[in-house]
């Protein structure tokens, strides 16, 4: 039995095999992928196939090509169909970084009819494991959205195993387009573009898109496939364009190829300035585009504020800015408030008052803040003072007199 070490990094997980093995083949059955039709470079550890035009790594993903001795040494790396999706995006090897994982109806290509355990040519492409794996291929399974379609490793067989598990991987470039292998039904694309000032990722149930890394994957026809924008820090989602709109979760129908484009708004900052008289706090905010937000204003004793900017309102100690669309500066100015002075009443002498003759006069006052309030004591019988000043009434007596008047002011 052969010994397995897993190790786990992150989301990928790799498995020692062996990597020189000898399959058993049958002369007796016509060979379909023998060596005569495969251009070999024995450099670079590249195979180019004259049936279909495809160029196949001789090594499985993390496998190094001996050139010396035209094998494959290393450890083979496990990947999950996501994971094995955005490895071969950029992969660079022999001059090229095209390469990609092949269609299940591409991974067929190479499967040898005539071996088994494994069912390939060994001298095309050695170090192929031989225990009983599927290796992965970028094909979903159109009935069920979390399996793809494999290929059986010892015998060649297809099958659907799921995409959370682990395979080996052959990745391929150029080439004939061989579609995909829904069960029959092909494929179509979802492409994703991330535009705006801002930074987040797009993720895809089913699995397919992590955007991020990969931004674009085949779905099968039909399929339905719902995309979430997760923002960075920082920044906000503002919307879908395209195949979607709003800012929820974007639901797609895959009866053609389809693309969308993400928006993301870096959120925008405020600034708060203040005089000395005063503070204004925080020093400044961070809010997202369109938000309102708030600052606390505080006058030092003696002083009344002002604040503007921002399109906002000074509500008692409280600023509350207007929708932020751009970086913009509160600034909150604070001015004396006016000396408080004792209100005094300014009355010349009062006329004598005359009985049975209706009396009447005027109080006034200085200093302090209006309005003014009067009241008075010792006031002849018969004559009132109104709050406002007014002395009037009919007096039951003649003769001089001098009330003390008293008068209040805003300040109290």
């Amino acid at each position: 039995m052969n010994k397995r070490i897993g190790i786990a990094l992150g989301l990928l997980l790799s498995i020692l095999l062996p990597v020189a093995a000898t399959g058993t083949c049958l002369s007796t059955i016509q060979a379909t992928t023998p060596t005569e039709d495969f251009t070999l470079d024995d450099l670079n550890g590249t195979a180019t196939h004259a049936k279909t035009g495809l160029t196949w790594m001789r090594c499985s993903l993390g496998q190094t090509w001996e050139s010396a001795t035209r094998t494959c040494s290393g450890t083979v790396i496990f990947y999950r169909w996501g994971e094995a999706l955005r490895a071969a995006q950029g992969y660079a090897f022999a001059g090229y970084n095209d390469w990609r994982v092949p269609s299940v109806k591409e991974l067929r290509t190479i499967v040898e009819g005539q071996c088994e355990i494994p069912a390939i040519n060994e001298s095309v492409f050695p170090g192929t494991p031989t225990s009983s794996l599927y290796y992965l291929s970028s094909s979903t399974d159109a009935s069920n959205p979390d399996a793809m379609w494999g290929v059986y490793s010892n015998n060649g067989h297809v099958t659907t195993p799921s995409k959370a598990n682990v395979y080996p991987v052959r990745l391929v470039r150029g080439g004939s387009s061989f579609g995909d292998y829904s069960g029959g039904a092909a494929s179509q694309t979802l492409a994703i573009s991330k535009t705006g000032t801002g930074a987040g990722a797009i993720t895809s149930n089913p699995a397919g898109i992590d955007c991020g890394a990969i931004c674009s994957a085949p779905f099968p026809v039909g399929a339905s496939v719902t995309l979430t924008a997760t923002p960075a820090s920082g920044s906000t989602f503002t919307g879908w364009s395209g195949a979607c709109t709003g800012t929820g979760t974007c639901a797609i129908t895959m009866d053609q190829d389809r693309s969308v484009t993400a928006t993301f708004s870096a959120a925008l900052t405020i600034t708060a300035l203040a005089d000395p008289n005063g503070t204004i706090s925080p020093a400044s905010r961070s809010v997202n585009p369109g938000a309102t937000t708030t600052f606390t204003v505080t006058p030092n004793a003696g002083y009344s504020a002002r604040v503007a900017g921002c399109g906002g309102t000074l509500t008692g100690t409280t600023y509350t800015t207007g929708a932020i669309n751009a970086a913009c500066t509160v600034v909150a100015e604070f001015t004396p408030l006016p000396t408080a002075t004792t209100p005094m009443p300014t009355l010349d002498a009062l006329p004598s008052a005359l009985v049975n003759v209706p009396y009447g006069a005027v109080v006034t006052a200085a200093g302090g803040r209006f309005p003014y309030t009067f009241t008075a004591t010792g006031l002849p019988a018969g004559l009132t003072l109104t709050t406002t000043g007014a002395l009037t009434g009919t007096p039951t007596a003649s003769g001089d007199f001098t009330p003390t008047i008293t008068v209040t002011d805003a300040q109290g």
